[in-house]
C-alpha cells in the first residue's frame, strides 16, 4: 500500500511480465464491490524477472476500513486483506505508527520487532532506512525486506526513508 490518504491508496505489486491483475475492493462489511484494472509501472525495476503493477483506488471514505484482493484472470493472487483510509483533517483521534530501521536482513532480531509490531496498534510505519543489506539490491529488498515483511506490507502503508545501505545500489 502507498500513497494512503484520505479518500485514496495505491496497491503495488510484483507480477511476472505481462501479468497485469484486477483489485476488487469494497468496504468493511459491504458486499458492494469495484474492481480496479492494475498497469504497469515501467518505471520500476523490480528485479527477479517481475514487473511492477499498480492500482489507485479513489472515492473512498475518510477514516474507513476497506478489504481488497488481487486476481488476475478470475484466479485469487492475493486473498482478502485490509487497510484503513487516512482519518479527516478535522477528525479528533490520535494517529499511531511505528517507526523501526536497520531491518536489514532476515534475522532473529527483525522477527522479534515483526512479532512485537504485532501486539500494538498503529496505522502507519516509518522506516528510518537500512532496508536491506548490503547494498539495497532489488534482489536484497525483496528477501530481506518484502518477503519477512509481507503480512503488514498488505495492510498497513511504509513511509521508507533510504539509508546508507540503500545508496550502494544506483543512489537508492
Amino acid at each position: 500500500l502507498q500513497q494512503m490518504e484520505q479518500t485514496s491508496t495505491t496497491v503495488v505489486w510484483v507480477a511476472g511480465a505481462g501479468q497485469a491483475a484486477t483489485v476488487r475492493v469494497r468496504a468493511a462489511g459491504s458486499d458492494q464491490e469495484t474492481k480496479v484494472k492494475g498497469t504497469l509501472d515501467a518505471s520500476a525495476e523490480p528485479g527477479g524477472g517481475g514487473q511492477q503493477f499498480q492500482a489507485t483506488l479513489d472515492g473512498l471514505a475518510p477514516g474507513a476500513v476497506y478489504c481488497y484482493a488481487l486476481e488476475r484472470d478470475g484466479a485469487p493472487l492475493l486473498e482478502w486483506s485490509g487497510f484503513r483510509t487516512a482519518p479527516a483533517p478535522d477528525a479528533l483521534e490520535e494517529i499511531r505508527f511505528a517507526v523501526v530501521g536497520d531491518s536489514g536482513d532476515v534475522t532473529s532480531d527483525q522477527q522479534a520487532v515483526l512479532e512485537q509490531l504485532a501486539t500494538v496498534p498503529f496505522q502507519f510505519i516509518l522506516h528510518m532506512g537500512d532496508i536491506a543489506y548490503n547494498s539495497g539490491t532489488p534482489d536484497e529488498l525483496q528477501n530481506n525486506f518484502f518477503v519477512p515483511y509481507a503480512p503488514l506490507l498488505y495492510s498497513f502503508p511504509i513511509f521508507p526513508i533510504a539509508g546508507n545501505h540503500e545508496y550502494g545500489t544506483d543512489d537508492a
